[in-house]
């Protein structure tokens, strides 16, 4: 249970690094 915990935790951590890439991706074409 743990192991999964943190399997999850660490799967939320990149989904979260990836989003805020994506965004500031997004924000620097809209501000062009």
């Amino acid at each position: 249970i743990i192991w999964s915990f943190e399997a999850l935790h660490h799967c939320d951590i990149c989904i979260n690094y990836q989003v805020n890439k994506f965004i500031k991706k997004m924000k620097k074409l809209i501000l062009k």
